[in-house]
């Protein structure tokens, strides 16, 4: 098993166990493979090849039960405060998908045969909450405007919500609202866009009468970045124009059990708010809400235990038993790709928000970087354990970013290999997909940037194009670049722009949608010695990271802040973006001189070695960098 962390960074108790080759060890050892909504998994489980005596029995009993607890999270939603939210029917699923491969192994001796089947399971008292569907209004899985989501509850922790399209504010008042009431008071957040003032606004009521009023500038009703609302935490993450961005959340307002509701104050449909939202309670969530975690409002319970009933059988013995575990009881198991939109709510990395062909978008979190000498493509999810490493041999340069572009359940790896082919790659894959060719061995990107899934890649000759899985590789004009670092709002102004190195003047500049670029901004040492933008300071806005030749620094409309604590580590290559320790607070991944992965601490300017479960560091090929 290999887990990669910041040197110094606790251990944590969830990892990604690697499949390291092909199922190859046939007595003791076989591959169970799970397929989940996120990617594939792969964990070791150690069944016996027949169970022909008592004793074999009680062993291949152990391992289920042990492997059923792996299950149980591999299962798993979310983890949140260390408690487990999961749906029933996805455990049955992949325990089907358990007994298949269990019994295989079994079946393959001629020694007996192998049923596993879920018996049932305990909930606890809490349920998570979420839509994830960006272009749907705050309304309830059958389309009331007006409707209680969650009634008394006592508890509401890791309340987000993302506005990607505001109400327009007319003579009729129309404004979009969260309102927690507790019968005696009310908390309330509303939200709308002013048109004759080209603003927008996120407006807090507390039951006392204080008001958060956050007004900022913004062009159209429309959002692509998102305006997230950390309700739980108190804090509007926007630009507002008297930085009155805080406020006391619902919990510490309300003195008893209350009610959440989403309110629509308006003329019509047309007006409505849209976006993600997702939080944990202790109260009784809508009736109406989808059975399963998908796209619309759904909840899932906390799980407290599962019982599977397991059974062997031989010519020589038969065993039946029942397995109850608890979340606690399996191996690590974390998921490569965790599903925060919706609940931890992340602007911009919506899984859905892809428009290709046969594909399913983006896929939140997650960096990609080639191993020592180019020689294998690997990825790291985003707690920074290893989710999976493929044979395209050659690499030179690597994307940021990862989609699944061909629809079948599994992220795929971008990347450019000597010949300056660009492909993709996963793990249901026989071989790399080929994008385009005549790609530069330099940094490039996987986006949504301007409504579509897309890849954004350099040439040689310092053109910038863009290609999709079925289309022609089309140039974008009026650009000369050497690198592509990624999407973002580093202006500030509400919308995402393209970011990318000059190929000329080795400067940082921007794209708009509507074709402009912006003036130079700071020089980088080297053709592609960027990262994607990311917002390191909190503040709403997004930096660029880059290399100066010394050290890194993070580059805005508001200067340039160096991180002292790389200089003589850091080398002229492409950065990666992560948040390896899970703090919610990113770190930037790069490859130093020994050709070994680091990454530094935005918030304390702190740099260490990425290491693995053994504390030994991570190679990763220097000429590729990491995306």
């Amino acid at each position: 098993m290999t887990r990669f962390r910041r040197e110094g960074a606790p251990r944590r108790d969830r990892g990604q166990l690697l499949l390291a080759g092909s199922v190859a060890v046939a007595v003791v050892f076989i591959g169970l493979v799970v397929v989940l909504n996120a990617g594939l998994y792969t964990a070791n489980v150690s069944p016996r090849a027949g169970v022909d005596s008592a004793g074999d029995a009680g062993t291949a009993i152990d391992s289920a039960r042990r492997d059923v607890g792996t299950l149980v999270v591999a299962s798993s939603y979310r983890v949140v405060d260390g408690r487990t939210y999961l749906h029933p029917s996805r455990l049955a699923d992949n325990l089907t998908a358990y007994e298949e491969y269990y019994g295989a192994a079994v079946a393959s001796t001629g020694n007996g045969a192998v049923t596993v089947s879920l018996n049932g399971t305990t909930t606890g008292s809490h349920s998570l909450v979420a839509q994830t569907d960006r272009s749907r209004a705050f309304t309830s899985p059958g389309g009331a405007e007006n409707w209680t989501v969650v009634s008394d509850a006592g508890e509401l922790t890791e309340f987000n919500v993302t506005v990607l399209r505001f109400p327009v504010h007319r003579a009729q008042n129309a404004t979009a609202r969260v309102v927690v009431d507790d019968g005696t008071d009310r908390w309330r957040l509303s939200t709308y866009w002013d048109n004759p003032r080209n603003e927008a606004r996120v407006l807090v009521e507390e039951p006392d009468g204080t008001v958060t009023d956050c007004v900022f500038p913004q062009s159209g009703r429309r959002n692509d970045t998102g305006v997230r609302v950390d309700i739980s935490g108190g804090e509007i993450h926007a630009p507002c124009a008297d930085g009155d961005d805080s406020f006391r959340p619902p919990d510490e307002t309300l003195s008893g059990d209350y009610d959440v509701r989403f309110v629509h104050d308006g003329p019509g449909a047309t007006d409505r708010m849209t976006g993600t939202y997702g939080f944990v309670t202790d109260g009784d969530p809508h009736a109406g809400f989808a059975g399963d975690v998908g796209p619309a409002p759904f909840v899932v319970p906390e799980l407290e235990s599962a019982t599977a009933d397991v059974a062997f059988y031989s010519a020589s013995v038969d065993a039946e038993t029942t397995v109850t575990v608890t979340p606690n009881d399996g191996l690590p198991f974390a998921l490569a790709s965790p599903p925060t939109e919706g609940f931890d709510t992340v602007p911009g990395t919506a899984p859905d928000s892809g428009g290709l062909a046969g594909g399913t978008g983006l896929v939140a979190g997650g960096m990609t970087f080639a191993t020592g000498a180019g020689d294998r493509v690997a990825t790291l999810a985003e707690n920074g354990q290893a989710a999976a490493t493929y044979n395209a041999t050659g690499v030179v340069a690597v994307g940021s970013q990862r989609a699944d572009f061909d629809g079948d359940g599994y992220p795929d790896a971008a990347f450019v290999d000597g010949a300056g082919r660009l492909s993709v790659v996963d793990g249901n894959d026989a071989g790399p997909r080929t994008l385009a060719s005549g790609a530069a061995d330099r940094r490039f990107v996987v986006t949504d940037w301007g409504g579509s899934l897309s890849v954004y890649y350099t040439t040689s000759s310092g053109q910038l194009r863009r290609a999709a899985p079925g289309e022609p590789s089309t140039v974008v004009p009026g650009v000369d670049a050497s690198a592509v670092a990624g999407a973002g709002d580093v202006d500030g102004d509400g919308a995402e722009e393209l970011v990318y190195v000059d190929d000329s003047a080795g400067a940082v500049r921007y794209l708009e949608l509507d074709g402009s670029v912006s003036d130079g901004g700071p020089s980088v040492a080297g053709p592609d010695a960027v990262g994607r933008p990311f917002d390191a300071d909190g503040d709403g806005d997004e930096e660029v990271p880059f290399f100066d030749g010394s050290e890194i620094a993070l580059y805005d409309e508001d200067g340039v802040d160096s991180l002292g604590s790389t200089a003589g580590e850091a080398t002229a290559t492409s950065l990666g973006v992560l948040d390896l320790d899970l703090d919610s607070d990113e770190e930037v991944v790069y490859v130093d001189a020994d050709g070994e992965l680091r990454a530094v601490d935005v918030a304390d300017d702190a740099a260490s070695a990425v290491v693995d479960d053994d504390g030994d560091p991570v190679a990763a090929d220097g000429g590729a960098g990491v995306a």
